[in-house]
């Protein structure tokens, strides 16, 4: 698995936040993150006068450690809201539960409870400073990472009418380095998903890197694959809405 790669169990949208293999002390060519797409959103409206405030503290400073902009598309006294303001009223919403080799975030709610529009987990905001607009990204979810070793970080999509966000950090060592994913108790990464079996996949770290395995779920464990070699060993399936395909190559005879 890449940084970037969605997952697909039943109904359910796994995305492959940030991975890292290797130790980041002790080997500076330790194997990183291949980067991918990443759930930022461009902000770009800023305040044009001292009666933009901050609906929470009514307050309308905007300096870069705290930027005052409109994340949703709220208008009038309720546009605009500080970072710090948003991420406090986010974090009233969460649930941690963690464990020695599991960081597992629910937040109840990820959306405006006046507009409706979905919260991404970062945003890219052009501050004025001085006469220069600068690009800077800032995360409204914050998530343990450990300093050094090995981890993985997956992140519930939002589906249907779902507004709620998942995000499982998950710690491998050489104690336990695999793990199950499913709805059932026995489970590590528990999803309450319908579509999700009770013990549907497992989750491995080797030193090759990071692998999912289905384990004969009903409705089976899918990966968005940007892009799709075929060999005569290595057949392929590829889901189509509720269509499947396999593909493979076959060897024919050339005649002489």
């Amino acid at each position: 698995m890449r940084r970037g790669e969605i997952l697909k169990l039943g109904r359910v949208r796994l995305k492959v936040k940030e991975l890292r293999l290797g130790n980041a002390e002790e080997d500076k060519d330790f194997k990183q993150i291949d980067y991918g797409p990443i759930d930022t959103r461009k902000c770009n409206d800023t305040p044009n006068d001292e009666n933009d405030v901050c609906r929470i503290c009514f307050n309308n400073t905007n300096i870069k450690e705290n930027p005052l902009f409109a994340p949703c598309n709220c208008t009038g006294t309720m546009k605009f809201i500080h970072h710090r303001c948003l991420k406090v009223w986010l974090n009233s919403k969460l649930n941690f539960q963690p464990t020695p080799q599991l960081y597992l975030y629910r937040w109840k709610s990820f959306e405006c409870e006046i507009c409706k529009t979905i919260y991404p987990c970062n945003y890219n905001y052009n501050l004025l400073v001085c006469i220069e607009h600068l690009g800077i990204e800032y995360p409204l979810t914050d998530v343990y990472r450990p300093p050094a070793g090995d981890y993985i970080i997956f992140e519930s999509l939002i589906h249907e009418k779902n507004a709620s966000r998942i995000v499982n950090v998950v710690i491998p060592d050489t104690a336990k380095n695999t793990f199950r994913i499913g709805r059932g108790n026995e489970a590590d990464l528990k999803i309450n998903d319908i579509s999700v079996s009770r013990l549907h996949a497992q989750l491995k770290c080797t030193p090759d890197g990071y692998f999912i395995e289905d384990n004969n779920s009903k409705f089976g464990t899918l990966g968005l694959v940007p892009n799709l070699e075929i060999n005569p060993q290595l057949p392929r399936a590829v889901q189509i809405g509720r269509t499947v395909i396999s593909l493979s190559v076959k060897p024919t005879e050339l005649n002489p």
